[in-house]
């Protein structure tokens, strides 16, 4: 039991000797939002509706449900439904979908989507490997980024990361991004595009309707086709007498 000499309970009862001694024709409160504090000090229980404490929960459930439609917060929708456990660090939860990390991922891992084609450090690996050491420290010495994708945030770190498990122990490599990754490629399609030589970077019409719309024209900036996975090479025949008869075994 409270005692009746503390500060708080003189304080209390300071307040309710004013509110008694007030006549009832000069009574203005109520007429400001301060004048209904009055009431918190005066309970001592301080179980009072609004408090700092419920308003602030109300508001971070509107701020869940305007993110998350599904969310059932403990207002007076949520109390009466069965779907409130009164657990509430698991109910006053946002989902946050992971949409914006696993779009950029699928440059690395296109197999999260289907597709069976190769991932860009994986093929940075194939590319590297068709050509001599001293052609590969060249290679990775210069890798260019440019593309819209380029922007990606932390995409040069993820690649530097991919070419530090691929290359030697202690191998150098030097990653630099466009200065304008998005307008950079049509930058340099424009100047391609007024070389004097444009005509025989070009496929005719004749070579279209023979080799088809997949065919690229080879040159020093075009694609070239490689075979994938590389063909295995023919198996060389020994026939081998065998009581008048001959047996082939093939030897790779």
């Amino acid at each position: 039991m409270a005692k009746r000499r503390t500060a708080a309970a003189q304080e209390r009862m300071r307040l309710i000797s004013q509110l008694a001694r007030k006549e009832k024709r000069d009574d203005t409160f109520g007429m400001r939002d301060e004048d209904w504090d009055v009431y918190k000090v005066i309970n001592k229980e301080g179980g009072d509706s609004d408090s700092d404490e419920e308003q602030k929960l109300l508001e971070l459930e509107e701020v869940l449900r305007r993110h998350d439609p599904e969310f059932e917060g403990s207002g007076s929708a949520g109390t009466s439904g069965n779907n409130n456990n009164g657990n509430t660090a698991e109910t006053h939860q946002l989902h946050v979908g992971i949409e914006c990390i696993r779009a950029p991922e699928l440059l690395f891992q296109p197999s999260m989507i289907g597709s069976v084609e190769a991932g860009l450090a994986e093929t940075i690996e194939f590319v590297l490997c068709g050509y001599p050491s001293d052609v590969q420290n060249a290679l990775v010495s210069n890798v260019f980024l440019t593309g819209g994708c380029a922007s990606f945030s932390g995409l040069p770190e993820r690649l530097r990361r991919e070419l530090q498990e691929m290359r030697p122990f202690k191998s150098t490599f030097s990653v630099t991004v466009a200065a304008n990754p998005t307008l950079d490629a049509w930058y340099g399609a424009r100047t391609f595009s007024s070389s004097p030589d444009l005509s025989q970077y070009l496929l005719t019409r004749l070579e279209y309707e023979e080799k088809g719309g997949e065919y690229l024209k080879e040159h020093d900036t075009s694609n070239k086709y490689y075979p994938s996975p590389t063909p295995l090479p023919q198996a060389e025949t020994i026939p081998l007498p065998v009581g008048g008869e001959e047996i082939e075994i093939d030897v790779f």
